[in-house]
């Protein structure tokens, strides 16, 4: 019996020993509490296992102790983004936690049936959508990457949290419903922010918008400038409430946005925020969190976080806004959903206190921005430039609240000047004009005439018009207006198109021949926007159709399709400028690319281009660089029809500058009178012929000349507009340009 005590004795100091040694070593590293996957855990506890302590486990959720190392392993090499875990100030908060997630199931789900989202709120959602401007973005993105690592513990967390809340201040001045704040918290120094917008009818109800401010990395100390984690996501809910202020946006209830505190170490802004609201009874009736939304690296724009920490009826809300304001046109997105890990952002803290959460995310979840928490977090990692995936966030932000919160009555919409013109389905006489969807607007007055001629009128009640009988081969150019309650908007600047000829152009055969294992999944070119599976090699897809006007810059996201492994693909896009039937004159390449994934880029549209209908090509060829005509081995061909809106620009006030021809001069120019006078100062001949075309090449009047100075007629010219005048006699030819002012 002694024996068998001293041995239980010695069992019993060494267990001791043992612990006080573990509490010796963790001691010395920083540990907290908080809950993670159980799976997670004893993967965790493994690897380290005196720094990972399991207390009690619930319904595949622990409650553990770690160390600030072991936290960093799971964030950084198994999960990557979000950190997987949710911090928690006690182990009794924690074991609370995964036993309120228990109980509460029933409960939240009673709840979250309760809420009722509608959609009715068209005229304000379309005003905001037209006000959303990507460079905004773009700068505020900079402007928080500018601060370096802004890891918690540093002062440049909280320097930028102190920043963002001066500019919301100051895009908020003069509006007294408008309020900012700063929380403090207990488990950082690193402080949040928040933007509220009081409600007029239901001020103690609340719709909300959120994402994280602070970035980091696995050793925190290195630059993490965190663009698009999560420089992105603040970026885009700061311009959501830039576009409410500059609308006077005035919610039923009240709206919040928030910049919150050290998400990258266990949600802790968020949750002590969400928590707060939950002890206070606070009724939230969604909220919706914006973290990373600058890097498309999916074939789909939007990509729904659909797993037990998100909410169905709000994420089934999410797409019914995108499929009734993003379906078609300008605003256009697409949407498809993915899942993320345990602990994936600050949506989580809502969900958890049984309020409606939902997480629009940048792209699949396999598909998300490689480059976080690194030094190569950087703006120009983007696929797309210029922020413009980024908008279509801010854009949908937009939809949510003004939806979910609802417009006070005495928020009067302005009535916009219609944007986005573009021509579809031209044929030799017809064509069909479009635009994007203006606020307030109750229907919409449509001219549009033979480029020089008179106007013709017409009307819609919906975003685009037929427009028939038109002549053969042909330059128009359209105008749309507004028509709205009590008032109308001012005409918009004009689109050109031009018919087809009798005698249509043809283009060389161009295909793959293999797409077993690529093909062109999407191609964006501006406002186009096109999804497809394979086509077997080519694709006549002429029935669509983007209109590009003359001087202007386009974005460009090409993404390839795979069957199994991403390979190399090699791109080209080729436009007809000058409608000759082929892609090889000088200029007519517009983009190259290579990439496994989404190639992206811009090109412009030369200045000097015509008005004109015709064809666009873009190629994909694996490995290597296809060319205009012939087939390949593998990769696909896709054709569509563009819309070259020349340069029938009208001149104002006598400003433009016009460039003389030597030898040749014409006064006034620009003109207001009804007469030119020609002056030919070489060159002239016994006689010569006087040629007046527009800027595309068709001849409105001929004259013959037997004198180097004469008066020529103009007074049937339309006013408004740049016309060619030409000038030859034997073999000298001479051309200037001359504007007939309004």
């Amino acid at each position: 019996m002694k024996n068998r005590k001293s041995i239980m004795a010695w069992i019993v100091f060494l267990c001791l020993f043992n612990y006080s040694a573990w509490s010796q070593e963790v001691s010395k590293q920083d540990y907290f509490y908080a809950t993670v996957t159980t799976e997670d855990a004893r993967d965790l506890q493994k690897q380290y296992p005196n720094e990972v302590i399991i207390y009690e486990s619930v319904d595949g959720v622990s409650a553990v102790k770690m160390t600030v190392n072991a936290a960093d392993h799971l964030h950084h090499n198994v999960l990557t983004h979000g950190p997987g875990y949710v911090y928690m100030s006690s182990l009794d908060k924690a074991v609370q936690s995964i036993k309120k997630a228990q109980a509460n199931k029933s409960s939240k789900q009673a709840k979250q049936l309760a809420v009722n989202y509608t959609i009715d709120q068209d005229t304000y959602v379309n005003q905001s959508l037209n006000l959303v401007d990507n460079l905004e973005i773009e700068n505020t993105i900079q402007t928080l990457v500018g601060y370096g690592t802004r890891y918690h513990t540093y002062s440049s967390a909280t320097q930028s949290v102190v920043d963002i809340k001066a500019k919301w201040d100051n895009m908020a001045a003069g509006r007294s419903d408008i309020s900012t704040r700063l929380v403090y918290h207990s488990s950082t120094n690193m402080p949040s922010a928040v933007l509220t917008i009081q409600g007029t009818t239901y001020p103690d109800e609340y719709v909300i918008i959120g994402g994280h401010i602070d970035s980091t990395n696995p050793s925190n100390n290195s630059n993490a400038p965190g663009a698009d984690d999560d420089a992105s996501g603040i970026a885009t809910i700061t311009e959501a409430a830039r576009v409410l202020i500059e609308m006077d946006f005035r919610p039923q209830r009240t709206i919040e946005i928030m910049a919150y505190a050290a998400e990258e170490v266990g949600l802790r802004g968020s949750g002590e925020i969400a928590q707060d609201y939950s002890i206070n009874n606070v009724n939230v009736i969604g909220y919706a969190q914006f973290d990373m939304t600058n890097y498309k690296g999916s074939t789909y724009d939007v990509y729904l976080i659909n797993d037990q920490y998100t909410t169905p009826v709000l994420n089934n809300f999410m797409m019914q806004l995108m499929d009734h304001y993003n379906a078609s046109g300008t605003h256009q997105l697409s949407y498809s959903t993915t899942q993320c890990n345990y602990g994936c952002s600050d949506h989580a803290s809502w969900e958890a206190e049984g309020y409606n959460a939902t997480f629009p995310f940048e792209a699949s979840f396999s598909g998300s921005n490689p480059y976080i928490h690194t030094s190569s977090d950087t703006y120009n990692q983007a696929p797309l430039a210029n922020s413009v995936h980024a908008a279509k966030f801010a854009k949908l932000a937009l939809e949510f609240l003004i939806e979910t919160a609802k417009a006070d009555g005495g928020t009067t919409p302005t009535c916009n000047v219609p944007s986005g013109l573009s021509s579809s389905n031209i044929t030799t006489s017809s064509a069909t004009v479009s635009w994007s969807s203006a606020s307030g607007a109750a229907s919409y007055d449509i001219r549009y005439r033979i480029a020089g001629g008179s106007w013709v009128s017409t009307t819609s009640s919906s975003t685009s018009k037929s427009l028939s009988g038109l002549t053969v081969d042909t330059n128009y150019e359209f105008q749309v207006k507004s028509i709205c309650s009590g008032q109308e908007s001012a005409y918009s600047s004009s689109a050109t198109f031009r018919t087809l000829s009798n005698n249509p152009v043809s283009y060389c055969a161009s295909s793959g021949n293999d797409v077993s294992y690529e093909w062109i999944e999407n191609v964006t070119v501006g406002s186009l926007n096109n999804t497809s599976s394979s086509d077997g090699g080519y694709a006549d897809n002429t029935g669509q159709s983007v209109s590009l006007t003359a001087g202007n810059t386009y974005s460009v996201s090409l993404t390839p399709g795979f069957m199994y492994s991403s390979y190399s693909e090699v791109w080209r896009i080729w436009i007809d400028y000058n409608h000759d039937g082929d892609f090889t004159d000088p200029g007519e390449q517009v983009y190259s690319g290579t990439s496994s994934s989404t190639s992206s880029g811009s090109f412009t549209v030369p200045s000097g281009a015509s008005s004109v209908t015709t064809r666009m090509r873009v190629s994909m060829r694996y490995n290597n660089a296809p060319s205009s005509c012939g087939s390949f081995d593998y990769g696909e061909v896709e054709d569509y029809t563009v819309t070259i809106n020349g340069s029938l620009l009208a001149a104002k006030g006598g400003e433009k500058t016009v460039r003389e021809a030597a030898g040749m001069k014409i006064f006034p120019n620009p003109a207001n009178t009804e007469t030119i006078a020609l002056t030919i100062e070489d060159g002239f001949q016994d006689e010569g012929v006087v040629r007046i075309m527009t800027i595309d090449g068709k001849t409105l009047e001929t004259k013959t000349i037997m004198e180097p100075r004469v008066e020529v007629d103009i007074s049937r010219l339309p006013a408004g507009h740049t016309y060619i005048l030409v000038f030859e006699s034997g073999d000298v030819k001479k051309t200037q340009s001359f504007i007939k002012q309004q």
